[in-house]
């Protein structure tokens, strides 16, 4: 790490931040703020000046897991608003694909039930799990190289 301002590279701290506002008016909102301020810079012991805190690179691993959670997310979400909302249902378009999808969930209904269930299960945790592992991995990688 070095910071923009004098080029240091040998000491760095927490920054000091203070706020105009007495803290016993809002104790909560303020130790949230200081507390992720703290975290995400750092402070200059010569010049104090204060910059972002370089992140560690992620695992490619870990950035296509996240992807994964986020997509399935996504889908659970719309199927969610689309089965409690009726009227968008009508705004899908009547293709033969989902015509046929359709008649398998009807005459199947136990079978996609255990499917989706299994699913849940198995690719949410699976995906937490690389990614910690992942990142764990790699990034101790990258620290010893540093």
């Amino acid at each position: 790490m070095k910071c923009p301002k004098c080029n240091n590279t040998k000491e760095f701290q927490s920054p000091k931040i203070s706020y105009a506002i007495p803290a016993w008016l809002t104790v909560g909102l303020p130790s949230v703020h200081r507390a992720y301020y703290r975290k995400k810079y750092v402070q200059c012991s010569e010049c104090m000046h204060i910059f972002p805190r370089k992140r560690l690179p992620q695992a490619p691993v870990a950035i296509f897991s996240m992807w994964i959670i986020g997509i399935i997310s996504t889908l659970v979400i719309l199927s969610l608003l689309f089965s409690n909302l009726p009227k968008f249902v009508n705004f899908i378009p009547d293709f033969l694909l989902i015509q046929v999808i359709e008649g398998f969930i009807k005459n199947n209904i136990k079978i996609v039930s255990i499917s989706i269930a299994l699913l849940f299960v198995s690719v949410f945790p699976i995906c937490i799990v690389s990614y910690f592992i992942s990142n764990y991995i790699f990034r101790s990688k990258v620290r010893k190289k540093l």
